[in-house]
C-alpha cells in the first residue's frame, strides 16, 4: 500500500482557501447524503433484492444488480439453467418463471427509487446530461474510502497550484478539468445510464498540472508491505505518468 504523504516544499505564501473549500463540500455533501430519505429508501430496497438474489443465484440479476454487486457467477447459472432446461435439477419450469419475476420486480422496485436518488439527479448521466450533473458530479462520492483516496490528491496537488496561479485561475481549472472529464465519460460511453460520481476527473487535471509545473518536485510517500513499512520519495515527473498508466490501465 501506498500513501502520498507530502513533498519538499517551503510554506505556502497563502492560504489555499479555495482548495479547502472544495474538499469541505465534498465532505458535508457525503455526510448529507446519508440522510437523504431517497437515497435511504434505494439502499433499502436494493440490499431486499439483493438477498432474494443471494438466495437464489441461478436467476438472472439483471444490470442494477450486476452493476452494484458484480456476477461472477454468470457461468455457473448458465450450467445451472442448462441443466434445468435439460430435465437434470428437479425445479419445475413455473417455479423457476415465477423466482425470475419476483426479483425482477424487486429489481424494477430499486430501479425506481434510484431515480430520486442524488447521485441521478446531480451526477452526470451520459444519456441524459444536464448542467448541474456536469458540475455536480465532481462534488459526489461513493463512500468515504472513495473520497479519502481523492482527497489526498487534491491535498497534495492543489494548495500549490492555487498558490502558484491565484485563486480564480485555479477554480477554473479545476472545474474545466472535471467537465472536460465527464465529457470524455460521455463520449466513451453516450447511451450510458450509470452515473458518473466523484472529484476523481478535476484532481487528475490537478494531477496533470502539477506535474508540468513542479515537475522535478520530490514526492513523499508512506509504504506498507506486510511486516515492512517506511518512507520514500519520488519526483513528480516519474510518479505522475506511473499513476497515470495505472488509471490508463
Amino acid at each position: 500500500m501506498l500513501i502520498p504523504w507530502g513533498h519538499d516544499t517551503g510554506p505556502l505564501p497563502r492560504r489555499p482557501w479555495v482548495t479547502l473549500a472544495l474538499a469541505v463540500v465534498c465532505i458535508v455533501t457525503l455526510v448529507s447524503t446519508g440522510f437523504d430519505p431517497a437515497v435511504q429508501q434505494f439502499g433499502s430496497r436494493l440490499d431486499e433484492a439483493y438477498a432474494f438474489w443471494s438466495a437464489h443465484p441461478y436467476l438472472e440479476p439483471g444490470d442494477l444488480l450486476a452493476g452494484h454487486f458484480g456476477d461472477a457467477g454468470a457461468e455457473a447459472r448458465a450450467e445451472f439453467q442448462a441443466a434445468i432446461a435439460s430435465g437434470e435439477v428437479p425445479i419445475p419450469k413455473a417455479a423457476l418463471e415465477a423466482e425470475q419475476a419476483q426479483l425482477d420486480r424487486l429489481s424494477d422496485d430499486a430501479s425506481s427509487s434510484m431515480e430520486q436518488h442524488v447521485w441521478v439527479r446531480f451526477g452526470f448521466v451520459p444519456s441524459a446530461p444536464r448542467l448541474e450533473g456536469l458540475f455536480g458530479h465532481m462534488f459526489l462520492h461513493a463512500g468515504w474510502a472513495h473520497l479519502v483516496g481523492n482527497l489526498l490528491f487534491l491535498l497534495l496537488t492543489g494548495p500549490f497550484l492555487e498558490s502558484r496561479w491565484g485563486r480564480s485561475a485555479y477554480l477554473l481549472f479545476y472545474l474545466g478539468a472535471g467537465v472536460a472529464a465527464a465529457s470524455l465519460f460521455a463520449w466513451r460511453d453516450p447511451f450510458g445510464t450509470s452515473p458518473l460520481i466523484g472529484a476523481s476527473g478535476a484532481i487528475a487535471g490537478a494531477m496533470g498540472a502539477f506535474l508540468v509545473v513542479f515537475a522535478t518536485l520530490r514526492i513523499k510517500f508512506a509504504y506498507w508491505l506486510g511486516l515492512f513499512w517506511g518512507t520514500f520519495a519520488v519526483p513528480a515527473w516519474l510518479i505522475m505518468p506511473l499513476w497515470f498508466a495505472h488509471e490508463l490501465a
